[in-house]
């Protein structure tokens, strides 16, 4: 078998996981510079349900000696993962997405094959896999209002609730954005200001990046911390779309993040849609408090408000709005506010990933993902 044959095995393997992943010239470079051949046909192998390094020795055929070094150097290299329950690593694959475009910009070792992969997977995903993400009902990511934002924080389901959800949680953990820092090494795309370790795990996953060097220990309080900044900064919160198993909050651009920059591209209405929006939306808490300062769009993150400096008006379309808080967050006479939309008007979360996974696979007119049991 020729060494492009083994990694067109790995595409066609991982095309049965979540996401399609279209063929393109940069697919195969892309992968040469991910994984090595021998690593590529072992992924072919590697299915998407957690198993022991045993249970894998027995299935695969191969010695526990020879195989726990290769799980090892994967899971180093963020194209794997492992979670760990009653005191056992059990190891699965990752979905395309997340082993592409996710972990890549978390892993430690960031030699030359950074530099070379990082324009190509912005090439990549602007051609072709921007269309397989985006533009369904259900997104990988929703945005969540900052909380202080909140007309009634009554009104705040558990769910939606960050400090809430942090409470149930050790294990914290801060990884550089991998959208911000891949567009900062690519010469072909700007530099972004924002600050780049500002994706935060906790749970299983945190103990994941901890382990392997794709992300540093950090308190809750400093998590709490890194929250505020963004959130002063003008970054969306955003969460997993799913209701339960969340295990990291992005905090992102629209100048960079994978989900956001395409909605800043899309005229109108907000289609494709990037990140599913939170279940509030901005309303005036009192216009005529409105000094006019413009700040409110300045700050929006999808021109869902515009500013007209000589005449002085806001406009603002309720369609494309993310309910993320970014506006409400910094206005200096509190004349704006978030409140929750109207019952009809609330979108959909998947319950798990599971059912998320699902979602994805049936709005691409796909069958069940492939969970390598």
């Amino acid at each position: 078998m020729s060494e492009d044959e083994v990694y067109k095995n790995l595409i066609e393997h991982l095309k049965t996981f979540v996401f399609d992943i279209p063929d393109h010239e940069e697919l195969i470079p892309i992968l040469k510079l991910r994984v090595t051949p021998e690593e590529a046909e072992f992924l072919t192998k590697m299915g998407m349900t957690p198993q022991t390094a045993s249970q894998l020795s027995r299935k695969l055929k191969i010695p526990i000696e020879e195989l726990q070094p290769m799980l090892d150097t994967l899971s180093k290299k963020g194209c794997i993962s492992y979670t760990r329950q009653n005191g056992k690593k059990k190891y699965q694959g990752l979905d395309p997405f997340s082993m592409l475009i996710r972990y890549t910009g978390w892993v430690e070792d960031k030699g030359d094959w950074y530099e070379k992969i990082a324009p190509k997977l912005n090439k990549y995903y602007i051609d072709a896999w921007g269309a397989e993400v985006t533009g369904k009902p259900t997104q990988p990511m929703r945005a969540v209002a900052v909380n202080e934002t909140v007309d009634d924080p009554r009104q705040i389901a558990p769910y939606e609730h960050i400090v809430k959800h942090l409470d149930q949680f050790t294990d914290f953990a801060v990884s550089p954005c991998s959208c911000r820092l891949r567009h900062n090494v690519d010469p072909d795309m700007h530099d972004c200001k924002a600050e780049v370790e500002t994706c935060l795990h906790w749970g299983n996953l945190g103990k994941f990046v901890i382990e392997t060097g794709m992300g540093r220990s950090i308190t809750k309080e400093e998590t709490l911390e890194i929250l505020k900044n963004a959130a002063d900064a003008g970054l969306v919160h955003a969460f997993y779309n799913n209701i339960a198993d969340n295990d990291t909050i992005c905090n992102c651009c629209s100048d960079c993040c994978i989900y956001l920059e395409k909605i800043k591209q899309a005229p109108g209405i907000m289609n494709p849609r990037g990140q599913n929006p939170s279940n509030y939306i901005r309303v005036w808490a009192d216009e005529e408090k409105c000094i006019k300062c413009g700040l409110c769009a300045k700050r929006c993150p999808v021109d869902a408000i515009e500013f007209n400096k000589e005449e002085k008006l806001i406009s603002f379309t309720p369609k494309r709005c993310l309910g993320c808080g970014v506006c409400v967050h910094k206005c200096p006479t509190s004349a704006i506010v978030m409140i929750r939309r109207d019952k009809d008007l609330e979108p959909h979360y998947p319950k798990n990933m599971m059912d998320m996974g699902m979602s994805f696979r049936k709005e691409r007119g796909k069958g069940v993902p492939n969970m390598g049991k």
